[in-house]
Order: C-alpha cells, then structure tokens, then sequence
C-alpha cells in the first residue's frame, strides 16, 4: 500500500514538473515571439502564409488551376539568398517578360505542360517559353501549371483556343504528365493535401471525360487532423 502511495507520488510530482516546464516553455515562446495572448492556429497562420511558387488555387473542371493575376516572390531552390519572381496574368497565364515589344507579331503558340513548362523554381523570364520567345521572336503563351497530367492540359487547351490567337501548340510529354492520365487525383505539394482530378475511362471503344469529385475550394486544403487542430493553438507543440 505504503510502494503504491509512494509510486503515485513520484508519477503525479513527475506530470506537475512536465506541466510546470511545458507551461513555462510555452510562455517563453510566446513572449520571444511578442505574441503572449495569441489565440491563432499556428499550423494554418503557416499554411495560410506559405508562398505558392505555383500560384496554384483548387477549381472544380481541372483539379486545380494557376490562378489569374497573381505574383509571388518565392526563395529559390537551386541558389543561396536568391529569390523567384512568379506571376501570372488575366487569364492565368504564366508571364514571361509582360509581352515585349521587340515580338514579330501577335499570333503565338500555346505551351502546355506540367512545372517544367510552368517554370517551377525560376522567375518569368527563365522559364522555357520565355526563352523560347526570347529566341524567336514569336509569343509564346505559357499554359503551363504545375503537377499537371496530359489530361489536364488538353482540357486547358479546350478553354484557351477561342481566347487567345493561335497558330500552333506547343506540348510537353514527359513519362510523369503521361503516368498522370492514370490517376483521379494528384498528393500536391502545394496543397499538402490529396486533390481530385478529372480524368478519361476506355468505355465501349470511345473516351470518355470523368470531373473531378466536389470538393470545397475554401477549405479542403486547411482541413487538419484533430490532433493538430488542437495542438496547433500551442507554440511548443506547433508540428
């Protein structure tokens, strides 16, 4: 009797000290970060502040979409303290170098693809379209967005052929954008979060075009476990 009185003492002076440390840390955090009375979820004040080098946002026919008239500067990957200019235009476009003048005329081709013809980790003018209108002369519209399938990429040539003035396309094939096709939703980095997709079926010799599940743009990529919704309040155990 007297061992499990004894036992108890000791696990119950055990919890206070980690209660009294974590409290004390937690404080601490807090006030380093001038933020003592903070009532805000850390893990969505992170995802909600997160830069997006893709400018992706969810849309109910392609899965998801580059999203029109948006910029973004985003730290590069492939060097130190250097940073990524991203934008996109009215339509969604990726821009290059905001349509200079030097360009021989205004029929373009329209380049679709996935972040490699998007331009992920490089700013507008380094992006292989850019360089390719650098190149030529001639507009090169970039339809590119990141994580896309061949799939999604003819259904973006669908919407873009009556709105912009075309003379050709230009597309990329990759074992990726071709694997893709297969799938009816993409684990996306932007998003941190599964996302459906449209895609074909084989039925009855002909293809035929599948949307994407509903989804609800506002907030299915915020949506967390019940863990982090609850510890995600706490600075100390913010993961």
């Amino acid at each position: 009797m007297h061992r499990q009185s004894f036992i108890s003492s000791k696990l119950l002076a055990a919890s206070l000290g980690i209660l009294i440390s974590s409290v004390s840390l937690e404080v601490a955090l807090r006030l380093r970060k001038g933020e003592l009375f903070s009532t805000e979820n850390q893990i969505l004040k992170k995802v909600r502040s997160r830069p997006n080098p893709c400018l992706s946002r969810l849309d109910s026919h392609l899965g998801w979409r580059t999203e029109a008239n948006q910029s973004s500067s985003v730290p590069s990957k492939r060097e130190l303290n250097k940073k990524s200019s991203v934008s996109s235009n009215h339509l969604g476009l990726r821009n290059n170098d905001k349509n200079p003048p030097w360009l021989k005329e205004k029929m373009g081709f329209l380049a679709l693809g996935d972040s490699f013809t998007f331009g992920d980790e490089v700013s507008d003018w380094e992006t292989w379209p850019a360089q390719l209108e650098q190149l030529t002369g001639l507009r090169i519209f970039n339809a590119g967005a990141c994580t896309y399938g061949l799939d999604q990429a003819y259904l973006r040539f669908q919407e873009l052929v009556s709105q912009l003035p075309l003379q050709g396309i230009v597309i990329e094939i990759t074992p990726d954008s071709i694997e893709r096709t297969s799938r009816k939703g993409m684990l996306t980095s932007f998003f941190k979060k599964h996302i459906t997709k449209p895609y074909y079926l084989l039925e009855n010799g002909s293809l035929i075009g599948k949307s994407p599940a509903p989804l609800d743009p506002q907030h299915n990529y915020e949506q967390l476990c019940v863990l982090r919704r609850f510890l995600g309040y706490s600075y100390l155990f913010d993961f």
